[in-house]
């Protein structure tokens, strides 16, 4: 990804969509957990960066610390940790002009390994959302798990982590070549992939799925190999953790293979319809950021459609938005082909299918009663995060 010096000069189109998920979901997350948690909640940023992009952009912190002033009946605390003393600087900076009237803990100067201890005694009783967001891999799995996932006490924790699969393609490319598992930066770029991937399981993993797609070409063979490693990690830590995860995947065009995903680790199923709309209004932001770049450069490489066949925003995105409705409502139909009712919290995902990422409550809604004019469930409840659907 580079170092975080070069990246903090300009915000990333991938931040783009990062930060606009993390800004839709975490304002309504505060509301809603603020209410119930008279104490207050709290939001952690383990890689918290500077604060603000050169170009002024916001990042993660400042975000954060707008939700807190948007929300003030939340009690919102803000804990920043940050590894490079030149970030934490410079984060204290904005923090000094931008934080007032927030409660902040930190910057907290050193790693997320290293700070863990105090981080945990800062969020001690709130409900907690953790922000994981590093350039390249994150903590151990082993820490995610016990002294995140699993800490003490009964205050909810929610972990939205941001999975760099290119850096896990990358990784494989070790395990394949002699000569470079042997090499200086071998083995130690492995045992940097296990401690946080959980042990070296992935290996022969990464290698069956190359194996199994090496007649589809040698980049897109290992980036559906690292892809499969990633849910593999997922269902590693949610089942280790007794959590769930849900993941959203982040491409460069919409034809791609994902190079992030962006995976949310949670206890209840209320926080899967608004993390996928957040999702889907991120990723409309960060479609829209690709479609100016490339108007003004006509060269971008990242630009998600053809110049000669580029249309306009509006007509672009309901055309996507009535695509989404019909795939929503054909994956409905076949959950309840072999059902006389189902569960929308519990098949969130199912229902969703390939649009998860790209469509949110606006498609799903429409689906739904798509289906009940057209008689094939009873009137649905209005919230549909919980919701049963039983056939008419």
């Amino acid at each position: 990804m580079g170092n975080s010096r070069e990246f903090f000069r300009e915000k990333k189109p991938a931040a783009i969509f990062k930060h606009k998920l993390l800004e839709d979901y975490l304002t309504p997350w505060a509301a809603k957990l603020g209410s119930f948690n008279p104490q207050g909640v709290a939001f952690v940023d383990g890689y918290a960066g500077s604060g603000r992009y050169d170009g002024s952009e916001e990042g993660s912190p400042v975000i954060a610390m707008h939700a807190a002033l948007k929300v003030p009946t939340s009690n919102l605390r803000c804990v920043f940790v940050e590894k490079l003393a030149a970030n934490a600087s410079r984060l204290s900076e904005v923090i000094s002009a931008e934080g007032n009237g927030v409660d902040i803990v930190g910057p907290l100067q050193g790693t997320l390994e290293d700070r863990i201890d105090t981080v945990l005694k800062a969020v001690e009783g709130r409900p907690a959302l953790i922000f994981l967001d590093p350039f390249g891999t994150a903590l151990s799995a082993d820490l995610l798990v016990d002294k995140i996932l699993r800490r003490p006490g009964r205050a909810s924790t929610e972990v939205l982590l941001n999975f760099n699969i290119e850096a896990v393609w990358r990784f494989g490319g070790f395990l394949n070549s002699a000569r470079a598992m042997n090499g200086v930066n071998g083995k130690p770029t492995l045992e940097t992939a296990d401690r946080f991937l959980g042990g070296d399981w992935w290996h022969e993993s990464f290698r069956t799925a190359r194996k199994a797609m090496d007649d589809q070409g040698e980049y897109r063979s290992a980036a559906e190999a690292a892809m499969e490693v990633a849910e593999r990690y997922a269902q590693m830590i949610s089942s280790r953790a007794g959590v769930h995860a849900l993941s959203v995947p982040v491409r460069r065009e919409r034809a791609t293979q994902p190079f992030f995903s962006l995976m949310l680790f949670h206890s209840h199923d209320a926080a899967k319809l608004p993390f996928i709309d957040a999702a889907a209004r991120a990723h409309r932001n960060w479609r829209h950021a690709h479609w100016e770049r490339y108007a003004e450069k006509h060269s971008d490489p990242m630009a998600l459609f053809d110049v000669d066949v580029l249309p306009d925003r509006e007509s672009e995105d309901n055309r996507l938005s009535t695509e989404a409705v019909r795939t929503i409502e054909t994956n409905l139909r076949s959950l309840l082909s072999d059902r006389s009712s189902i569960s929308l919290g519990e098949h969130m995902e199912a229902a969703f299918g390939l649009t998860l990422g790209t469509a949110g409550t606006r498609e799903l809604r429409k689906a739904v009663a798509s289906l009940h004019s057209g008689g094939l469930i009873q009137k649905p409840p209005t919230r549909l995060d919980r919701a049963w659907l039983h056939k008419a």
